[in-house]
């Protein structure tokens, strides 16, 4: 998601900084054993309010890893826009 993410910033000039991104999986209890969930942080260094964060945001969301995962794997996705 975050090469996703910086592959559209650049093509429409935006200067993201330095991304960072978390992802934290949650294993299933029963057998087989696999991934239930998988909580994915994004903190992007703009202001919330940047005229491009929908964009930013898209791209990252049509991430062809992400399609690609289960459709049974619970997918949270949280972003935090920091303005420095």
């Amino acid at each position: 998601m975050l090469t996703i993410l910086g592959i559209a910033a650049k093509k429409h000039g935006v200067d993201i900084g330095d991304v960072k991104g978390r992802v934290i999986k949650e294993m299933s209890f029963d057998l087989p054993r696999r991934i239930a969930k998988i909580t994915i942080e994004i903190e992007v260094p703009l202001p919330d309010d940047h005229p491009k964060r929908e964009l930013i945001e898209q791209a990252a969301m049509a991430c062809p890893v992400h399609f690609s995962l289960h459709p049974d794997i619970q997918k949270e996705i949280s972003w935090k826009w920091i303005n420095e």
